[in-house]
């Protein structure tokens, strides 16, 4: 069943401006054949679940995958979580630590998305954009078993499409990301993170170097996981990128922890870089608990006329230390 006709039933389609008369297959494509493991614990390799070291897999509560719409910033196909509940399973090849980091669109007013892992809730949190253009980023600490974890996600409420399809939130991906042995940021350090094969996010494309320092192109939306912060004070946020895209996508930007935009202002250097700097306010954050610091475009544009991949803004790092005064 086509993602279009959820879009229509809910108003996007006209108030994102895309062509009802579009490229996006009606009939969702086949998912892969159900894998022949022991147990029966997997049935079917996801494409929307990804980390080092582990495999995903969808077992049921979950819709075929979507095509992916550029136009609203899906880059990759997705899958609706159908309401109420809905199951997958990660096996690690070792066991693991790290971060659970779910992006999702919601189409629904009032909703609510738990994630429980091994029978026990471990998030409960408020799905606050309702846009089907918008992301929502939440993350989780998990320790992964070697072999067979299984998790669950809930939702409260639902969109029914023109199926009777009980819509709950559409899952953009699924990522688990290893935790980093940072040292703790504290009062007089800067934590720097650069754009390289280790960073410790999603919605960015593969690693590239320029004049030998790591930068990443960005989706219409990046997100940083961070962790090791140990100070209650007042933090500084400078985000850094080079001036190759549209000015608008730089002047426009919004830089968002945990889902609130902060204070900031984007400035262009003279050489031809820019630079956002923005405050983190005291009592933002919770003490030594990761957090998402997500950086949102308002657009993408295809880097050229050789080049197909869509991307927004070009960045070298994110930097956070203590903020002056």
């Amino acid at each position: 069943h086509s993602f279009m006709v959820a879009l229509d039933q809910s108003g996007w389609v006209d108030q994102i401006q895309i062509p009802r008369a579009s490229k996006f297959l009606v009939d969702s494509p086949k998912l892969t054949q159900p894998l022949g493991i022991k147990s029966g614990i997997p049935k079917n390799n996801s494409s929307i679940i990804s980390g080092v070291g582990i495999q995903g897999y969808t077992r049921q509560g979950f819709g075929a995958l979507e095509q992916p719409i550029p136009e609203i910033g899906l880059f990759r196909p997705s899958q609706w979580l159908l309401w109420p509940e809905g199951e997958f399973a990660i096996i690690a090849d070792n066991p693991r630590k790290g971060q659970l980091v779910i992006a999702c669109r919601n189409v629904s007013q009032g909703q609510f998305l738990e994630v429980w892992q091994q029978g026990k809730l471990g998030l409960r949190v408020a799905v606050h954009h309702s846009g089907i253009d918008q992301v929502n980023v939440f993350t989780l600490p998990i320790s992964l078993l070697e072999g067979f974890n299984l998790f669950s996600l809930k939702t409260e409420t639902y969109h029914v499409d023109q199926s009777n399809r009980h819509l709950g939130v559409l899952i953009e991906r699924i990522t688990f990301t290893e935790q980093l042995d940072w040292e703790p940021l504290r009062e007089r350090h800067e934590l720097s993170i650069l754009m390289d094969k280790h960073l410790n996010g999603i919605g960015w494309l593969s690693p590239d170097t320029l004049d030998g320092t790591p930068v990443r192109w960005m989706e219409k939306v990046g997100s940083v996981i961070i962790d090791g912060i140990n100070t209650i004070k007042p933090l500084q946020v400078r985000v850094s990128g080079i001036m190759a895209v549209e000015k608008r996508f730089i002047s426009d930007m919004v830089v968002k922890v945990n889902g609130n935009p902060i204070d900031g202002e984007v400035q262009e250097q003279s050489d031809k870089s820019w630079v956002f700097e923005g405050i983190i306010p005291s009592g933002r954050l919770t003490l030594n608990a990761p957090f998402v610091l997500s950086i949102e475009s308002p657009g993408v544009g295809q880097l050229s006329s050789i080049d197909s991949r869509l991307a927004s803004l070009l960045v070298k790092s994110v930097t956070i230390g203590a903020a002056e005064g």
